[in-house]
């Protein structure tokens, strides 16, 4: 399915900041609302939720790599500042972290925030507060996909699936001829799962 010219669709993007699939899949859209008139909007999933560990379901053993703070953060960024500041949000963390292999998490989320102006926010990383948006806003991922999922979910025009979970990005040409073939296989009810063995990593 190629969209026209005329079409609009609205795209969801659900991802942890610190998944490197998340990190693919959120620059593969991006690159493709170039080429294809997508309403692109990126919210947040928690890894912290997906992997919890009954003892430590908030991860304070892990201190300032719990996979909680960043996700918290985005939650108050979006709340304070509005959600298209979410967006820049997982944009300038993701390229610290992922493209130019920034450590520690700390380090990543105080430079993302003082990219942003928004240091006043640096505390959210460890206020339960924001946990409930993280929480709802991860249901709201599943909802319609299933459980059995990691992240990124993507929701095309109101139906969401796993992935697609892409080693690199691809170039324009490629990366919008996979989002049309992925619209189509979503618009149809009987279609669950692709998959194959990942013979490349994200190299992280």
């Amino acid at each position: 399915m190629k969209l026209s010219t005329e079409d609009r669709i609205t795209v969801t993007a659900y991802i942890d900041p610190v998944c490197p699939y998340a990190w693919v899949t959120s620059q593969w859209l991006r690159d493709v609302a170039r080429a294809r008139p997508l309403d692109l909007d990126f919210r947040t999933m928690s890894l912290a939720i997906l992997n919890q560990d009954p003892a430590d379901p908030l991860e304070l053993t892990r201190g300032y790599e719990s996979a909680w703070r960043p996700v918290r953060v985005a939650e108050a960024i979006a709340a304070t500042r509005g959600p298209e500041h979410r967006h820049r949000y997982f944009y300038e963390f993701g390229h610290r972290y992922h493209d130019l292999r920034e450590r520690p998490r700390d380090t990543v989320l105080r430079d993302t925030l003082a990219a942003l102006d928004a240091m006043t926010l640096y505390g959210a990383a460890d206020d339960q507060v924001w946990d409930e948006a993280v929480i709802a806003s991860h249901h709201a991922a599943l909802d319609g996909v299933g459980d059995d999922v990691g992240t990124p979910i993507v929701r095309i025009g109101g139906t969401g699936i796993f992935g697609p979970v892409l080693t690199t990005v691809p170039d324009t040409a490629r990366g919008a001829a996979i989002f049309d073939a992925v619209a189509t296989l979503i618009a149809h009810p009987e279609f669950t799962e692709l998959k194959r063995t990942r013979t490349t990593s994200s190299d992280e």
